[in-house]
């Protein structure tokens, strides 16, 4: 081999020696990163979630107890007065959840503004029920079943957005800071270009 080669050859091995420590320390520096907002917002992420359960576990209580009176079968179980005594506790524990939902991920959010719209239409719900005579006919379990389907299309577009918002975060480099280049880049493009 000549005296040439080999020292192309020890710089080649020199190059890719440091572009391969440069990726590592690289790649170490963001696994640190993401494990430190990892343990940042993991617990807040947990409080989210069980917040969002405790509704969802409440709302469909409720939900299921009105749908088995709305359905329009012989089949359907009779709204009388010992069921609606049920609706203001039923009702009520929806709210306290949703309460706590808007309290967790905040009133200003898209999840917030979710839950309030879900909120208000859970509240008009309770009340068109609890002005409704006891001994439904097939009318009102229409009209029941009807308000029913419009508060799950909100509890359904409450639970998109609580999707969203409860995922893991990863790290991202701040907002008006160097942003840090990619080890090897430059050699690479200047190969490529060379080339």
């Amino acid at each position: 081999m000549s005296a040439w080669a080999t020292v192309v050859l020890a710089v080649g091995v020199a190059a890719i020696t440091a572009v391969a420590g440069l990726t590592g320390a690289y790649l170490q520096r963001l696994t640190a990163k993401d494990q430190l907002v990892h343990e940042e917002t993991e617990p807040w992420r947990k409080v989210l979630v069980e917040t969002t359960g405790a509704y969802i576990d409440a709302w469909h209580e409720f939900r299921s107890f009105l749908r088995a009176r709305s359905i329009e079968s012989d089949e359907a179980l009779p709204f009388d007065a010992k069921a609606k005594e049920q609706i203001d506790p039923l009702g009520t524990k929806c709210a306290q959840t949703i309460d706590k939902v808007m309290l967790a991920f905040g009133k200003t959010t898209e999840c917030g503004k979710a839950a309030a719209q879900l909120d208000e239409e859970i509240w008009n719900l309770k009340q068109v029920v609890l002005k409704t005579p006891t001994g439904w006919d097939a009318t009102t379990r229409r009209h029941i079943a009807d308000l029913l389907d419009a508060v799950n299309d909100a509890h359904n577009e409450f639970v998109k957005k609580a999707h969203i918002a409860c995922q893991p975060t990863r790290w991202k480099e701040p907002e008006g800071e160097p942003k840090a280049k990619t080890p090897g880049r430059e050699l690479g493009s200047d190969a490529a270009e060379t080339s």
